[in-house]
């Protein structure tokens, strides 16, 4: 989907992931991008709530963003492969948490601030 986005001209691109050091978030910055548009790269660790509100607070204060056309939240981890019977209720709840209520309430809590809702087409 970065790509995608990146593409278009005129469009800030915001990646959320959970390293910045990575490699494959250092790889981000070298994707091609079309005329005026930039890639922002945030740190959000789904399970902390902490994390979307300061990479809020650095969209705001570093990079002056005060609106999201689009908010797209597919993080995800399923650290707890293998038989029902080896899975413990600690790597069920870690799912959960990164899988729902990272993606979904976090994301939702501190972005969709910043979403214009009156011109939402949603298919």
């Amino acid at each position: 989907m970065v790509t995608v986005y990146l593409s278009k001209s005129d469009v800030t691109v915001i990646a959320a992931v959970r390293d910045l050091e990575s490699i494959s978030t250092k790889a981000l910055s070298s994707l091609p991008k079309a005329k005026n548009s930039s890639l922002i790269t945030v740190k959000i660790d789904s399970s902390l709530e902490q994390d979307a509100i300061a990479a809020v607070r650095t969209l705001e204060s570093e990079h002056s963003i005060s609106k999201i056309d689009v908010v797209i939240a597919n993080a995800g981890t399923s650290a707890s492969l293998g038989p029902v019977a080896s899975i413990t209720a600690e790597q069920v709840l870690d799912n959960v948490t990164v899988n729902s209520l990272g993606s979904i309430l976090h994301t939702s809590k501190y972005f969709l601030q910043y979403v214009d809702m009156t011109n939402l087409n949603i298919q």
